[in-house]
């Protein structure tokens, strides 16, 4: 589990905890129970983004204070990214890590020299599909 650096989530106090997904789903029965004792000790409302039947989901805890409610969870493209780069591990060398959305977006991050405090990161791109590349040396275009 991972704290997602959100714990005032909803600017609530509320905690968000992200589950690692590895290919394999929670059982949510489990699941549950752990997000009620977890909002014990935390106090406040817990949430626990995972993967249900393949689709990113958000579950809420379900102690007595709080309703069960699945709630699907339709990402942004900057989420998408923070998710990307969270989980990217470049090696040696040059790499890119490209992340597209729904609506035709890409971006990209072009980065090396990976370790436990940094990466060295040489671009971050947003392209949109069909579109020519635009050369920002020469913005604005001079009339």
């Amino acid at each position: 589990m991972d704290l997602c650096n959100r714990r005032n989530y909803r600017n609530r106090g509320e905690l968000l905890l992200k589950h690692e997904f590895d290919g394999v789903e929670l059982r949510l029965d489990h699941a549950a129970d752990t997000l009620a004792n977890v909002q014990f000790i935390w106090g406040r409302p817990v949430h626990l983004l995972t993967v249900v039947d393949g689709k990113p989901t958000m579950l809420p805890s379900t102690a007595l204070t709080t309703r069960y409610e699945r709630e699907e969870i339709l990402m942004t493209l900057d989420e998408r990214l923070l998710q990307g780069l969270a989980e990217w591990r470049p090696d040696a060398g040059r790499q890119t890590l490209n992340v597209p959305d729904d609506s035709g977006w890409t971006a990209s991050v072009a980065a090396d020299q990976h370790d436990a405090l940094a990466t060295r990161v040489w671009e971050i791109a947003l392209r949109r599909a069909g579109t020519n590349s635009i050369d920002v040396s020469a913005w604005p275009p001079v009339p």
